[in-house]
């Protein structure tokens, strides 16, 4: 199923990409296979983000873990979803950058309880460019939650595909 999910994303993906003026276009997509530092977590997430300029990126983060944990507190994940401002330094065929933002966290407890909860959340991360516009890209990220949330860590570590509709106007820009 999460191999069908990513496939499906994938063609989502550049199929939108092929639509879109480079032009006119300065946003980006991406779709990722998710492990979390619980590891009875793991996640098919989707971002979308825009760039305002070649050193400064806004991107939001949905995910939906595939599978429940055995934890005590921690039954079910519904969602996770940030918003993250992005610090780049772009090369020729390189995006290194730095996340700053925030999550939120939607799960049920082991009582049935539906609880939602936010937290500060950092990263780093790397596109590699095999073409001009799509890219392989690792990413890892913490999100500390505050003392009265069940969990007060959770760490995400990423692999997969962002396509910058613009590259090429991109890099021109330098």
């Amino acid at each position: 199923m999460r191999i069908q999910q990513m496939i499906l994303g994938m063609m989502l993906l550049l199929s939108f990409g092929a639509s879109q003026a480079e032009e006119e276009a300065r946003h980006f997509m991406s779709i990722y296979s998710d492990t979390y530092s619980d590891d009875d977590l793991s996640a098919t997430s989707y971002q979308y983000g825009y760039d305002f300029s070649n050193f400064f990126s806004l991107e939001l983060n949905y995910s939906s873990p595939d599978v429940e944990t055995t934890s005590t507190t921690l039954t079910e994940v519904g969602s996770l979803a940030s918003i993250m401002m992005r610090f780049n330094r772009r090369y020729e065929s390189i995006n290194v950058y730095f996340m700053l933002g925030g999550s939120s966290i939607a799960y049920t407890d082991i009582s049935a309880v539906d609880e939602t909860y936010s937290g500060v959340t950092y990263g780093v991360g790397i596109e590699l460019y095999g073409s001009k516009n799509t890219a392989v890209s690792f990413t890892w990220s913490t999100t500390e939650f505050d003392d009265a949330s069940a969990i007060t860590e959770l760490d995400i570590t990423k692999i997969g595909l962002v396509h910058h509709f613009d590259f090429a106007k991109a890099r021109s820009r330098y």
